[in-house]
């Protein structure tokens, strides 16, 4: 087993408009650097990979010209996945809002930026290009354990949320260290009222691996869309993202202890699509009756003294309310919409790929020991939400693009090729 890692700094030139929140804000200065972070796989004469950047999300403004140049160098680009950590306090415009599902979101997402968009490109090909050079013998250890005190469910903490952290460990043959985790945790400590730039708390895991060896750290998201550190955070400044990357070193260098050497024997990937139902607007009266309902709520709440978690909550459901005008305002132009879904099959292990935000509460029936879930994923379609996030009248459900159901829909067309890919050999 050979693998080559690299990475690429795409921390932007100041002034950017940070994307991730509704609220207008332009950075000119940085917290912490950005990185496109490259890892391939040479096995058998074949190639797979992982591609994860700093960003809120990317699309195939980003995705699809990498896969090009992956193609034009005789590489499989289907073997290779692309991954953003969804800080939102990166740059604005790194995916398409100018048509689309995304075209009633370009306050959250920002008016799309080709020149920055170009830039991420040009050095993630550059990073793809030096960890084909940087192949070399590398040994694997994984281990899989429970992190707490992170993410909860930020919409009803009595949920169960996902704890679980799954960490592989490469360690090159007279080369550099590095850990690839998955875990499910919005990476939202820093707040709207912030305006550096920032990875957030995966920034600050590297950071803090750094200290022990770790030459790079790979966050591959999981099914966070209900989870966050709305309950667990202290704070929302610079110290409490170095906290979580401190919680994050510990568990992980405990979990090295307990690793087990792991050698891949297969590796497949595959995608395939699902089409879903797109949600009818309710139109702009209904939506804006919504939104005044919302806002006095949200006015009462302050009046009565309500701070922190508890107010927030109550500010996401405002924030939905916007979003469901918005979506009222600029209805799609078709009923239906195709989703890509990427399967990885390693060993009896499969990862299952989703292009935007999906609840816990819609994986976790599916996920276990062999089951793993990655989210914004080659694509962003926005929220992934079950049927009591709408009857809720939750932000995630309000700023979905899809129709009350569709969620677990697409969980059942999930499970069935799932259960068929853990039955093959």
């Amino acid at each position: 087993m050979k693998i080559g890692l690299s990475q690429q700094c795409i921390t932007p030139a100041f002034p950017v408009h940070l994307g991730g929140f509704s609220i207008e804000r332009i950075s000119n200065q940085k917290l912490d650097d950005l990185y496109v972070k490259v890892m391939v796989v040479e096995k058998d004469g074949e190639y797979f990979g992982v591609f994860t950047f700093d960003l809120l999300a990317v699309d195939d403004l980003i995705v699809k010209p990498i896969r090009t140049e992956i193609q034009k160098r005789n590489i499989n680009e289907e073997n290779f996945l692309f991954v953003a950590t969804h800080t939102h306090s990166g740059p604005g415009g790194i995916i398409e809002t100018r048509r689309g599902l995304l075209c009633a979101s370009e306050e959250i997402f920002i008016k799309t930026h080709t020149e920055l968009i170009d830039k991420i490109i040009d050095k993630s090909i550059l990073a793809f290009d030096d960890a084909m050079k940087d192949c070399r013998d590398t040994l694997l250890y994984y281990a899989k354990d429970v992190l707490e005190n992170v993410g909860d469910n930020r919409n009803n903490r009595e949920l169960k949320g996902n704890n679980d952290l799954s960490v592989l460990f490469m360690e090159q043959v007279e080369g550099k260290k590095a850990v690839l985790l998955n875990f499910a945790c919005h990476p939202t400590v820093l707040n709207g009222t912030n305006l550096k730039v920032s990875a957030d708390f995966p920034g600050a895991i590297q950071t803090a691996l750094k200290a022990d060896g770790y030459d790079m750290s790979f966050y591959l998201n999981g099914s966070c869309g209900d989870i966050s550190t709305r309950f667990s955070r202290h704070s929302s400044d610079e110290n409490e993202i170095y906290r979580y990357g401190k919680l994050f070193k510990q568990k992980v260098m405990d979990m090295r202890g307990n690793a087990r050497r792991m050698d891949i024997d297969t590796i497949r990937f595959f995608q395939t699509k699902i089409r879903l139902h797109l949600k009818k607007t309710e139109g702009i009266e209904l939506a804006q009756k919504q939104l005044n309902t919302c806002m006095q709520n949200l006015n009462d709440a302050k009046m009565k003294g309500i701070t922190g978690s508890d107010l927030r909550l109550i500010e996401s459901y405002k924030e939905g309310a916007e979003a469901n005008l918005r979506l009222a305002k600029y209805p799609f132009d078709s009923d239906e919409v195709d989703v890509n879904i990427q399967f990885i099959k390693i060993n009896s292990h499969v990862v299952i790929c989703i292009p935007g935000e999906l609840f816990s509460e819609l994986s976790n029936p599916l996920q276990n020991e062999n089951v793993h879930f990655v989210g914004y994923a080659n694509g962003y379609l926005g929220y992934f939400t079950d049927k009591v996030a709408y009857d809720s009248f939750c932000y995630e459900a309000l700023s979905s693009p899809f129709d009350k159901g569709e969620g677990e829909r697409m969980m059942i067309f999930i499970a069935q090729l799932t259960d068929k890919l853990l039955k093959e050999e």
